[in-house]
């Protein structure tokens, strides 16, 4: 597990000029050199897991495979976790494969300094509060 202690944001204007719909400004998050999220302002997150690296040629969310997230807390912090599924069908391994960056990190620690900096950005993201708190049995997931 990785603490994502201090964030960077850049804005960039995605082209969906294919899907017919206007180009949006969009925020991407970084933590040093890894891509957290291409496309803040364009993550749904009414349900968890949610999908940060959303698809550059229309912006719509579930609309490419990966990138999924599974949001919990533990303590002063917010976690992105891989997706836990039950009894995952083929595809649904696919469809809901964490980034790069949780494979190879078991977990990123958003600080809730950090996490109020997106909630700004995408006020539709959760309220670390309102999050879940991560139990034992998933703690041996992060590391």
């Amino acid at each position: 597990m990785i603490v994502c202690s201090t964030l960077r944001f850049d804005a960039w204007r995605p082209d969906f000029a294919s899907s017919g719909l206007s180009n949006p400004i969009w925020t991407r998050v970084w933590f040093k050199k890894m891509l957290l999220c291409n496309g803040l302002e364009g993550v749904d997150a009414t349900t968890n897991p949610i999908q940060t690296l959303i698809c550059e040629q229309c912006g719509i969310s579930g609309c490419q495979q990966g990138g999924y997230v599974h949001l919990s807390r533990l303590d002063g912090l917010v976690l992105w976790s891989a997706p836990v599924l039950d009894e995952p069908e083929p595809w649904e391994i696919r469809h809901f494969r964490a980034p790069n960056v949780v494979l190879d990190h078991g977990a990123l620690a958003i600080p809730a300094e950090q996490w109020r900096k997106l909630r700004n950005i995408n006020p539709g993201l959760p309220h670390i509060d309102g999050l879940e708190s991560i139990d034992i049995v998933q703690e041996h997931l992060l590391w």
